[in-house]
């Protein structure tokens, strides 16, 4: 068998690498959609690092810069603006801003609430602007929105987020309010451990401690740490050649599930501190109550008495304001759970649970007594009761694109509902 010349036995070598490497990307490709339960996309990854990025990416070196929420003095905190480009000089993304005039031929629409009004501001919002835009009340009309949703947010801060803008001359067409998760679940799993007076925003012990305990600290940076290895790892896969390769796509997407499991055990962790100490700054005034039931009455009754203000708030400044109760996969019966959803979106002893559970049949009754006080409220609990498809992506409260459309159909059809 004659032998195979030097420049042969390259190009053989070249070969076989350049077929093996390819038998790789075949097999990361069809392992990404074994995994994730989703066709791979190379702009649909990206856009999911370059969130990592803008989450957690410092644009300064001083711990000011550093620090991705600043307590405000009279909506609790906002995220800072000099963490991100994409923000307003009012915490608030860019597109929040009065900047523009108020006329009949514009319509001005502003979301409120938490983190899954965020996602539904960025991913629901446009398809309900679509359908309006096709309503002979919204034809020929511009419609401007405006995000002013904060994770985490939970009444009363969309009440004197409101207050405030529209002190300063902010000025309104709509109000979509989409809460009722943060305001059952956050208490019982974080201030409370700390008692800190239930009105007050969440973790606002950690907000304004000067951390002295040595635990305390350890947890802050076990987040820190766990936030720190996101990012590098968001940045160095976003660079070429590793942003291309279908295999470093897909390691990192491991790698990034990996760590979002560590990062809500450590967060977790973080909120279930019990401090030895503390002081008026850090818990506001102190109430105690007999029983848990108790409790969650209050904790509903403020977001009630602050639903009800925002519409007479509203009302007197002219403005339509439409308040929803958003679903959670923890509500009973609320919806029948995929395989994906069981393995990624429910959690047994989930810190979060016990609040829904108790809490929820509390909102949809006080939400019941808001509609009948003239409120435009929506119970949304069971908007996903027919739906066989995977919604929910994570083990708190957050829905996928699908999911932010079928909320924005019913957030759609109640707004022409109260307009024609």
């Amino acid at each position: 068998m004659p032998r195979l010349t030097l420049s042969k036995r390259i190009a053989f070598s070249v070969t076989l690498i350049l077929f093996l490497a390819a038998a790789v990307e075949l097999a990361s490709f069809v392992g990404y959609g074994l995994v994730t339960g989703e066709a791979f996309s190379w702009s649909a990854v990206q856009s999911d690092r370059d969130e990592v990025v803008e989450q957690f990416a410092p644009e300064g070196d001083s711990e000011f810069e550093a620090t991705l929420e600043v307590v405000h003095p009279f909506v609790g905190f906002v995220t800072n603006p000099d963490r991100s480009p994409g923000l307003s000089q009012y915490g608030y993304p860019k597109s929040s801003t009065m900047d523009f005039d108020h006329s009949p031929d514009r319509v001005v629409i502003a979301v409120v609430g938490g983190s899954v009004a965020q996602g539904f501001a960025k991913s629901g919002l446009p398809a309900v602007i679509e359908q309006l835009e096709r309503d002979p009340a919204y034809a020929g009309k511009e419609i401007v929105t405006i995000d002013l949703a904060v994770g985490g947010y939970k009444q009363p801060q969309q009440l004197m987020t409101m207050t405030y803008l529209l002190t300063l001359g902010f000025e309104f067409d709509v109000v979509l309010n989409i809460d009722g998760f943060n305001e059952v679940a956050l208490h019982g799993a974080e201030n409370q451990t700390k008692h800190v007076f239930p009105a007050f925003p969440r973790g606002w012990y950690l907000r304004v401690s000067n951390l002295p305990n040595r635990t305390l600290r350890a947890r802050l940076g076990r987040v820190g740490n766990l936030e720190e290895a996101m990012l590098d790892a968001a940045e160095g896969f976003s660079g070429a050649p590793w942003r291309w390769s279908l295999a470093c796509n897909l390691i990192w997407r491991l790698r990034q599930d990996r760590l979002i499991g560590e990062y809500g055990a450590a967060f977790v962790a973080l909120t279930r501190f019990q401090p030895f100490e503390s002081s008026y700054l850090m818990t506001g005034p102190r109430v105690d109550f007999e029983t848990d039931a108790d409790l969650y009455e209050h904790l509903v009754g403020i977001w009630q008495r602050s639903s009800l203000q925002m519409d007479r708030l509203c009302k007197a400044n002219g403005i339509r304001y439409y308040h929803f109760l958003q679903p959670n996969q923890y509500v009973e019966g609320s919806k029948a759970l995929t395989a994906d959803e069981r393995a990624v979106a429910f959690t047994e002893d989930h810190p979060y649970r016990e609040g829904v559970e108790i809490g929820y049949p509390l909102l949809s009754r006080a939400g019941a007594e808001l509609r009948s006080q003239g409120v435009s409220f929506v119970d949304l609990t069971t908007v996903f009761a027919d739906e066989i498809e995977t919604l929910y992506v994570d083990d708190c409260c957050h829905f996928n694109e699908a999911g932010n459309r079928l909320v924005a159909a019913r957030v759609t059809r109640e707004i022409l509902s109260r307009t024609n």
